[in-house]
């Protein structure tokens, strides 16, 4: 063995046990012996050498009861002191960023992360051999109370938390006691932003405890309503519901909540807590904003719903539900947002004034707002009642909104559709652009009203999924909940979760909206229970698969007709369901099965079932030497294997073939040439910043930065790749 061999090898294994936690301590190999070298790295060696060739698609992955094109990955890590990732009795508490290589899950006890009296809040992070989970909460000052650190909102790429302490980054206590302060926080970078502070502008202790947030998809905008004056415009605001509006960005507040005459009122950011789900209330790119006015002085009255568009050269402002219509509107002016596009363009709300002349009553309505359309012919009225033969009673709820805005699902006790049933209880509705389509009735009284929670759309609004213990198809679902897919364009609905020729025994449900913290300001988001692509995620005790004999929870999945299990079915315990990427490609879910190498323990761990998933498993346990087998250390195994006879009365070993290294270069070039695209990208974001002025420079300088550590990343993962390359080479001159 050459020296730049063995030195190749040590680095290895250095590498390996650093950047996996708990695995062991740092190879030390200055001063030993061949033979002492050897038995040291051995067991690393044979590790990398298996996790190597797994990576480079040489071994074949490990066999599991996921359907064929989706792999277990262990995201949670091995040692998790003593402690489980939150899941079941608290309901949900992860979510998943949207390209499924980033997802922020919580632990009920902590492991390597801050003091926090009882959970722990993790980003991780996918890796080229494996998960890495750092901490999402910053450090604080014992709580004289039960609680800790919070996480109150997390960026839809789950690469940014709006993180909240009791103390400052320098240890200084937060001067407003247990209120505390609120930082923006990069988990992995570490930048962190004060973006709440404790202290006002006038030096007046500030009340956060009820702040809420919304931003971009990476919250290089982020919109905050907080009952605190931050900037000088602020001070001595109308009294109205709500709290003064900002945005931050670039680390500078801006007061937003103001109205078209240019007057500022304290206003509220529409949010979960008042409709279940509330989408996009700004848009992807943060160019837009809704806001609401539910209180104020009677004149000029700024009760309503408005629309900010940050798109232009200075900020503007439009009341979104002002009448269309030369009658007396009658009503209040106050409107609800009910959801609104991702481009922030077509939003939906709902009101008791006659906005347009079809509006015939003061009845509560949905309205759809088209910002695209000329002044004064923006408005539609979508919940109109076009059947003489029931009394209109008004909508109940707006259960959801598409993320394109051509489809709305809401609910009434009066039936709109001509010919449809007319019986008492709660009727579901779905209006794909302006066409309203009965679904069925759900039930009576509040029981009956489904939970917006529980219904799902695709981006597009083509596909619906819903629980309800409504029998909506001719299968027997036994008097339970159960999973509802409708094709919105067909008008067809089919029970993805009911049993075929017999009734069910038992119900089937959606995991509810996430929320990362269990005390204090919870992050709230939808949990993804359909994909843009048709997979239907859902939990059941329910046995629809001969593989679930558990009888316990387990997590399924629904696609084109075909039912699959996403855990095994055979756990001891209950494993939920935890998030899904838009396009269904990751499905996390949480378990006590050891479902990876990695797994140790019986506590609950978070798993990805990935498709065209699989990253290294861990080397077999070496069984300990006894008697004549402690004879030296055995032979360093090859880095990749070579095929020899099976046959013990044959010729002996093949002759040892040629290592193909080939796999490797092609990863490491591969790897190589992301970088210096990312490289080259951000020079050129950073040319046009310095070209653009105003709020566009400031984003373009954003967007720089963040590929440039885009680019950072890919030539560490480039400078792995060429290691193993080496060691590679190393190992075909042997």
């Amino acid at each position: 063995m050459s020296a730049k061999f063995a030195a190749l090898l040590a680095k290895v294994a250095n590498f390996d046990l650093k950047f996996r936690p708990n695995r062991g301590r740092p190879v030390d190999l200055r001063g030993k012996s061949t033979g002492d070298a050897l038995a040291t790295i051995c067991k690393g060696v044979v590790g990398f050498a298996i996790a190597t060739a797994v990576s480079l698609g040489l071994l074949a992955p490990s066999v599991n009861a996921l359907p064929p094109d989706r792999v277990y990955e262990m995201v949670s890590p091995p040692d998790k002191n003593d402690g489980d990732v939150g899941a079941g009795l608290f309901g949900n508490q992860t979510f998943a960023g949207a390209e499924g290589d980033r997802v922020i899950y919580m632990s009920l006890g902590g492991w390597n992360a801050p003091t926090n009296s009882v959970t722990g809040i993790y980003l991780a992070e996918r890796g080229e051999e494996f998960w890495t989970s750092t901490s999402a909460l910053l450090p604080v000052a014992p709580f004289s109370t039960l609680g800790g650190a919070v996480v109150s909102s997390m960026s839809a790429d789950a690469s940014r938390v709006i993180v909240g302490t009791n103390r400052h980054l320098n240890g200084e206590p937060a001067q407003n006691g247990e209120q505390g302060i609120f930082y923006l926080y990069d988990p992995l970078s570490g930048e962190a932003q004060l973006i709440l502070p404790d202290l006002d502008i006038e030096g007046n202790p500030t009340e956060n405890a009820f702040a809420e947030w919304v931003g971009n998809s990476d919250y290089s905008r982020v919109f905050m309503q907080a009952n605190a004056a931050l900037t000088e415009d602020a001070v001595g605001l109308p009294t109205s519901s709500g709290g003064p509006i900002y945005l931050f960005e670039d680390g500078e507040h801006t007061l937003q909540s103001v109205l078209p005459n240019g007057d500022a009122y304290r206003a509220e950011l529409p949010t979960a807590s008042r409709n279940g789900l509330t989408p996009n209330v700004t848009s992807e790119d943060g160019d837009v904003l809704y806001f609401q006015i539910w209180f104020g002085p009677s004149d000029p009255d700024p009760r309503g719903l408005y629309r900010r568009d940050f798109s232009g050269a200075t900020p503007q402002t439009v009341r979104i539900n002002d009448p269309e219509t030369q009658e007396d509107p009658g009503g209040t002016p106050n409107a609800e947002f009910a959801g609104a596009s991702s481009d922030g363009t077509i939003a939906y709300f709902t009101s008791n004034q006659k906005l347009v002349d079809e509006d015939e009553d003061n009845l509560t309505d949905v309205y759809r707002y088209d910002h695209s359309k000329p002044a004064g012919q923006r408005l539609t009225l979508i919940s109109k009642d076009n059947n003489p033969d029931d009394p209109d009673a008004g909508i109940n709820r707006v259960h959801n909104v598409s993320a394109d805005g051509s489809t709305v699902v809401f609910s009434s006790n009066s039936q709109l559709v001509p010919g449809e049933p007319t019986g008492p209880g709660s009727k579901l509705y779905v209006a794909r652009n302006g066409q309203v389509q009965f679904i069925g009735i759900t039930g009576e009284g509040f029981s009956g009203e489904v939970n917006a929670e529980n219904v799902a759309l695709a981006q597009d609004g083509s596909l619906m999924a819903l629980v309800t213990a409504a029998q909506l198809t001719a299968h027997d679902n036994g008097g339970f909940e159960q999973v509802y897919l409708r094709d919105n364009t067909a008008g067809e609905i089919e029970c993805v979760s009911c049993l075929d020729g017999t009734a069910n025994t038992a119900p089937a449900q959606f995991r509810a909206s996430a929320a990362l913290s269990m005390f204090g300001s919870a992050a709230m988001r939808a949990v993804r229970n359909l994909s843009n692509e048709g997979h239907v995620f859902f939990e059941t005790t329910e046995s629809l698969l001969p593989q679930d004999t558990n009888g316990k929870l387990d997590v399924y999945v629904w696609q084109d007709g075909e039912l699959d299990l996403i855990s095994t079915g055979r756990s001891t315990d209950h494993s939920f369901l935890a998030h899904a990427t838009p396009d269904g490609k990751d499905v996390f879910f949480v378990t006590r099965e050891k479902l990876s190498g990695w797994d140790w323990d019986d506590h609950l761990d978070l798993y990805t079932a990935r498709v065209g998933g699989g990253l290294p498993e861990p080397p077999e346990p070496v069984e300990p030497c006894t008697g004549d087998d402690c004879q030296g250390p055995p032979p360093l195994p090859p880095a990749f294997p070579r095929p020899t006879t099976a046959d013990a009365d044959g010729p002996g070993n093949a002759e040892p073939g040629p290592v193909n290294c080939t796999p490797a270069e092609r990863k490491a070039n591969q790897l190589t040439q992301k970088a210096k695209r990312l490289e080259k990208k951000a020079k050129r974001l950073a040319k046009k910043a310095r070209k653009a002025s105003g709020k566009k420079a400031k984003r373009l300088r954003k967007q720089a930065k963040q590929v440039k550590r885009q680019a950072k990343n890919a030539r560490q993962q480039a400078s792995k790749a060429r290691t193993q390359l080496e060691l590679c080479r190393e190992e075909a001159q042997l």
